[in-house]
């Protein structure tokens, strides 16, 4: 998901165009929770054969090999930020790049791709919520409404329909640890929110990357050696397959989604392009059928159905500060 939250004219967005150059922004737009949810299909696929660490240090390398040089054409050289905003991207590169993406590999070991895709939908309203603590921004009735909807949603997933397995605390790990992922991402957020003021959403996210590998390499070398958990494969060799798939989420999931998002936000506004993301659910749902055998249960429905809806009343401009 994308790091900033959209400005008030941002929201709004420029009028709709039926110009061909439009068209071929839609048709991108179109891609992104394609491209997005493919993570999560992938990360599934291979949590079989790699470590969540080796997924996270694979797919944000083959990213920032992409992104310095892109960063280094478009801004005509290597921008670089204040020392006041490196502790800023630290933390972007620890929430967004190393919590996350280990939360979320880790998180596949345990449940489905279904399952993690409609919880990462509740990203928005946590993002909300933090925003209004951490900025003081103000939340309006839609707002909340919206959010209690989400809750909804979310929770009649984590029970798989069964209120009891509440009361009886049999929660999937996988489910709770999505959930922890949502933070770390809404954390990313709202950092992200403040940093981009100063610093382009590309550039900001390069720094992230290179502060997240910082706390990636480390970690994974550490892994490597102590060979933990055991359940994960203790070797230094990738199959060819593994490789195509870090592959696809270095590029795919994460500089082509990155790009393409923020040029619609750019083209159409940043509300319309919102309205792509409630596409990833469905997406991930039919991916997953395909090339990993799930099967959704009405609960997936009727829960990604309530959580979407929420997440769209929640997403709705607020009130603004007076």
């Amino acid at each position: 998901m994308p790091s900033s939250s959209p400005t008030k004219e941002q929201t709004q967005g420029p009028a709709p165009s039926t110009s061909p150059a439009t068209a071929g922004v839609y048709l991108r737009l179109f891609l992104v929770p394609l491209f997005w949810s493919g993570n999560f299909i992938v990360g599934k696929w291979l949590a079989q054969a790699l470590s969540p660490l080796d997924l996270s240090v694979g797919r944000w390398t083959v990213a920032l090999l992409i992104l310095v040089p892109l960063v280094i054409w478009r801004e005509k050289g290597w921008p670089k930020p204040g020392r006041d905003q490196l502790g800023a991207l630290a933390f972007l590169g620890f929430s967004g790049i190393f919590a996350f993406n280990t939360l979320l590999y880790l998180a596949l070991h345990y449940t489905s791709a279904t399952n993690a895709t409609l919880i990462n939908s509740f990203i928005p309203v946590v993002s909300l919520f933090l925003g209004a603590i951490v900025l003081g921004e103000p939340i309006g009735v839609a707002q909340v409404a919206g959010s209690l909807l989400s809750i909804l949603g979310v929770g009649l997933i984590l029970v798989q329909g069964a209120w009891q397995n509440l009361l009886a605390f049999r929660l999937n790990p996988g489910d709770l640890l999505m959930l922890l992922d949502t933070l770390a991402w809404a954390a990313y957020t709202v950092i992200g929110k403040k940093v981009m003021h100063r610093l382009s959403p590309l550039v900001a996210t390069t720094y992230a990357v290179i502060f997240g590998l910082l706390f990636l390499y480390p970690t994974w070398i550490v892994e490597k050696f102590l060979r933990l958990p055991r359940g994960w494969h203790p070797g230094w060799g990738i199959s060819l397959l593994a490789l195509l798939g870090i592959v696809y989420v270095g590029l795919f999931a994460s500089v082509l989604a990155f790009l393409w998002w923020y040029e619609g936000a750019r083209a159409i506004g940043a509300g319309r392009t919102s309205i792509f993301a409630n596409l990833l659910p469905l997406y991930a749902a039919l991916l997953a059928v395909v090339f990993l055998g799930e099967k959704p249960a009405w609960f997936h429905l009727v829960g990604g159905i309530i959580l979407v809806g929420g997440v769209t009343l929640a997403v709705q401009p607020g009130p603004q500060k007076s």
